[in-house]
């Protein structure tokens, strides 16, 4: 019975911890310009940590259609959540992905909201629209709950516990090999961490030149 106890205190003061450390990255690309939609994830290497991240609950995340487009271009969630996919425009959209990790498909009929499957796996799904080729979008499922995705200033804040070590990744949707790179350790409370890739990104898409070339399809 105190074992049990014990259990629920622990498991009550997670689901209401505030972790009171803020880990702040600031990234950049190969030519020291600000690096936005890059995933950092922060994985628990001391035993206190891996105890809260092995009792922590998947939180789901949202990927919309608006205007044709998917907002925001990427979503990140922890290993068995899911994301919902609601379509906020006036006509259906076929919500799709082919990745190893999650392959799904779903028909989203104007102003409806559809769930996709629990993310069973790590790694990168690309996400697109079979009526719309030019939407993309990625969802990131990583194996921690401490992850965050970079703004449009390349900045990440990520709350964590105090008096931890964690084992850190980045990853990036043009990434050339679609792994996680710059791996390092830090121990919270943390400096802010400064990275910058050393080699060049892929080539962007322009899903709005396609969109103004298909305006009415």
């Amino acid at each position: 019975m105190q074992s049990l106890c014990r259990s629920v205190i622990f498991l009550l003061c997670f689901s209401q911890h505030s972790w009171g450390a803020l880990v702040t990255f600031q990234l950049k690309d190969n030519q020291g310009d600000p690096l936005p939609h890059a995933i950092i994830s922060l994985f628990p290497l001391t035993e206190g940590a891996i105890q809260l991240a092995a009792n922590s609950t998947p939180q789901s995340a949202t990927l919309s259609q608006s205007n044709k487009q998917f907002t925001p271009h990427v979503v990140a969630v922890k290993k068995g959540a899911t994301v919902t996919f609601p379509n906020q425009d006036s006509i259906k959209h076929q919500v799709y992905s082919l990745s190893e990790a999650q392959p799904f498909d779903l028909t989203i009929e104007a102003g409806e909201t559809e769930t996709g499957p629990t993310m069973s796996a790590t790694g990168a799904i690309h996400i697109g629209c079979n009526i719309h080729d030019w939407m993309q979008a990625y969802v990131y499922v990583t194996d921690t709950p401490w992850f965050a995705v970079s703004d449009s200033n390349g900045a990440v804040t990520i709350e964590v516990p105090e008096n931890e070590q964690f084992r850190w990744q980045l990853w990036h949707a043009r990434l050339s090999q679609q792994e996680p790179v710059h791996q390092g350790e830090l121990l919270t409370p943390s400096a802010p961490v400064s990275v910058q890739l050393q080699t060049a990104l892929l080539p962007g898409y322009d899903e709005a030149s396609d969109l103004d070339d298909f305006d009415d399809y």
